[in-house]
Formats: C-alpha cells, sequence, structure tokens
C-alpha cells in the first residue's frame, strides 16, 4: 500500500522545471550535471529496478493536485509491475483522485473512503474472508473487534500525524 509515493526519482530530478525538483538537489543530487548522481538515483529509483519477477499485490493513491509527485509516477510504475510480472494473480491497483494533493483530499468522507477500500484489498489479499468462513462465532467477534481497532488506530493515526490535527474526545 502506497500514498503518492515516489517511485521514478531520476525521472522527476532530470526535469528542472518539474516542481520542488531544483530545490530537493541537495538532498538527492543533481543528476544532470554529475555522473555519479545520476547512477546513485538510477540504481535507488523504484522504477529502474522493477525486473521480471513475481512481485506482491499492489495498492497505489495519488492525486491529480500533488505537485510534489506527480501521478503519472505511479501511473508508469503500475503499468511497468504489470508488464515484468510473470504471476498473473497478482493484483496491481491505483486509485487516482482528481481532487487530491499530496496530502490526500480535504473530503473527510472521501478519505474514509479511500482508507477502506484500501484495507478491503489488504484484507482481501491476505485471505481473510476464507479464513472468516473457516472459523466459529467466537474467532469471528475477535476479527472484527480487530478491525475495528485497526481502523479506529488508522484513523487516529491520519488526523493526528497527517493531518496534523488533535483529536478531541468530548
Amino acid at each position: 500500500y502506497m500514498q503518492a509515493p515516489t517511485v521514478d526519482i531520476l525521472t522527476t530530478m532530470l526535469d528542472p522545471s518539474t516542481p520542488l525538483t531544483m530545490g530537493e538537489y541537495d538532498e538527492f543530487g543533481n543528476p544532470t550535471k554529475n555522473e555519479d548522481e545520476f547512477k546513485n538515483l538510477y540504481l535507488w529509483s523504484p522504477f529502474t529496478n522493477v525486473k521480471t519477477q513475481e512481485y506482491p499485490n499492489i495498492i497505489i493513491e495519488t492525486g491529480t493536485k500533488d505537485f510534489r509527485v506527480n501521478f503519472r509516477e505511479s501511473m508508469r510504475f503500475i503499468a511497468k509491475l504489470r508488464e515484468m510480472n510473470p504471476n498473473t494473480k497478482s493484483k496491481f491497483l491505483l486509485h487516482i483522485d482528481k481532487q487530491a494533493s499530496h496530502f490526500g483530499n480535504n473530503d473527510e468522507t472521501i478519505e474514509n473512503k479511500l482508507r477502506s477500500r484500501s484495507l478491503t484489498f489488504i484484507l482481501d489479499k491476505l485471505g481473510i474472508q476464507e479464513w472468516f468462513n473457516s472459523k466459529g462465532i467466537v474467532e469471528r467477534m475477535l476479527l472484527i473487534l480487530v478491525l475495528i481497532v485497526t481502523y479506529i488506530a488508522i484513523v487516529f493515526y491520519h488526523y493526528k500525524y497527517v493531518r496534523n490535527m488533535s483529536i478531541r474526545f468530548e
């Protein structure tokens, strides 16, 4: 699961017209002027390291209004994973929110739907439905409790750290 991932840093750093690129030269180096920095970014970049092999299930969420990480990076990355992965059972899902920036969508309802969809995808790929169907009522209730607590923890983390908001319990 990835939100607005930087998966093609080399391509981004090669284009100084991309917002924030020139400011990142101190951190990542300038691949247009330094061959060693180019090689380092090439070796480090997830996009350039995709090889023909099996990959796990992946879901990426990104937004068209993200000026830090262009949503096209995620599109190219998912396309390359699909091309290079011989395992046809692996799923690579991409959600592009037309209103989201680097920090997600400002609409809390949409954000909750995205978190729910991502959690559902993860649980489905873990085989939770088969496990759930094979257990008795006690195990099912415990699983539901764990899922509720997990969801609350995700929401709490999102509000406290991602949105820099404090949660008030009244």
